[in-house]
């Protein structure tokens, strides 16, 4: 903390994190709220959004799925999306 405070004008420090355990850290000390005043929220992705992430990952690798493979993929991520089990790391 003290280097955060000592160092404010050149020091950028990131805390990452599910929103209910950074709510839980944030609050353990009275005086961390006011040194992360900005919070960006990032929402899950899509299954559409999953699917174009694969598509792209495999390009990059020159890889494509076949008609079959890409049906199970859509099937994996509806049904990954669908849980909205917040510890999926989804996004």
């Amino acid at each position: 903390m003290k280097c955060m405070e000592d160092m404010r004008d050149e020091l950028v420090v990131v805390l990452a994190g599910y929103p209910k355990e950074m709510q839980s850290l944030l609050e353990t000390n009275p005086g961390l709220r006011s040194r992360f005043p900005v919070t960006v929220n990032f929402p899950d992705y899509s299954s559409s959004e999953l699917v174009e992430i694969a598509d792209k990952m495999l390009a990059a690798r020159q890889c494509q799925l076949s008609d079959e493979a890409r049906r199970r993929l859509v099937l994996l991520c509806d049904a990954q999306v669908a849980l909205n089990d917040l510890m999926s790391g989804n996004a």
